[in-house]
């Protein structure tokens, strides 16, 4: 009787163990949007998922870090990993990572436009882990399509000293942020040559006041942007976010025939629709059908 007592007892007390536990709560901040503005920082918040705990980490961390990119052309030795958080999602491993900077260091980010201020402000390793981010992320997909917004080796802008188009939309304006964004990358982490997509060769990367002159033509359009449209400093739009819907676009595109061209939709209509139809003449009298 007393054996049966004691048993459960420590059934009962191990029971209540359990229901004393705390549970595991989620932070609020991984339900804020992919950028926010918090007393003169910005912060955002990247998503991975992955059967690995690491690989999810990793995901989460360098999609923040190319949100900040992609705003601060690069991210800056004043670039802050503030916080991670994962939870399980079936056989998956959801991991989110909070990443802040301030005005004042992206703001530093934004205007080095030239290569000893470009490599002296700049996170070599966080630009390291973006770059590996961005090579299996952007990786050409099986048909061999890929486009300039997306390479990771290859960027037009990087090759040409004529001033960039006038950015008019939002659209325009995150490509032109992430073309600016992979030119810098490339100045930090390879200085003396970028491979081409083509040949695979090397080729001489503009330099001096070539590459000064490019980055402040674009940062010239990007800032008449920003003037005309302040919204863009507390906004919550981020590139993550527009690459999605634009990844969206370009698979909806190819399922009904038609090409994205940076955010634009070019449909390839069969022969003869949307065409205006031809005249029919009348036929005069006497005249042979």
């Amino acid at each position: 009787m007393k054996s049966t007592s004691l048993k459960s007892a420590i059934v009962l007390l191990l029971l209540s163990g359990c229901a004393s536990e705390p549970k595991v709560t989620s932070p609020e901040w991984i339900r804020t949007p992919t950028r926010t503005v918090d007393s003169g920082y910005i912060v955002y918040v990247g998503t991975g998922e992955d059967p690995s705990p690491e690989k999810s980490k990793f995901k989460a961390e360098s999609a923040a870090l190319q949100d900040l990119a992609n705003e601060c052309s690069f991210p800056p030795k004043g670039t802050r990993i503030e916080d991670h958080f994962q939870e399980k999602s079936g056989t998956l491993t959801l991991t989110y990572a909070k990443v802040g900077i301030s005005f004042i260091d992206c703001d530093a980010a934004k205007s080095a436009n030239d290569t000893e201020t470009i490599r002296k402000v700049a996170n070599v390793s966080l630009t390291e882990e973006l770059k590996q981010y961005q090579d299996l992320v952007y990786a050409p997909s099986e048909n061999g399509e890929n486009d300039e917004t997306h390479s990771s080796e290859v960027n037009p802008m990087a090759n040409s000293l004529s001033a960039p188009p006038e950015v008019t939309t939002s659209d325009h304006y995150f490509v032109v942020r992430q073309r600016v964004a992979f030119i810098k990358r490339d100045v930090i982490l390879e200085p003396t040559s970028i491979p081409v997509a083509t040949t695979g060769s090397p080729q001489p990367r503009i330099v001096g006041p070539d590459l000064t002159k490019r980055l402040e033509l674009a940062n010239s359009s990007l800032r008449t942007y920003e003037t005309s449209h302040p919204e863009v400093k507390n906004w919550h739009h981020s590139w993550s976010e527009f690459d999605k819907n634009q990844r969206a676009v370009r698979a909806e595109s190819r399922s009904h025939g038609t090409k994205s061209i940076a955010g634009r939709h070019v449909i390839h209509e069969r022969p003869g629709i949307g065409s205006k139809p031809k005249k029919v003449r009348k036929k005069r009298k006497g005249e042979l059908h």
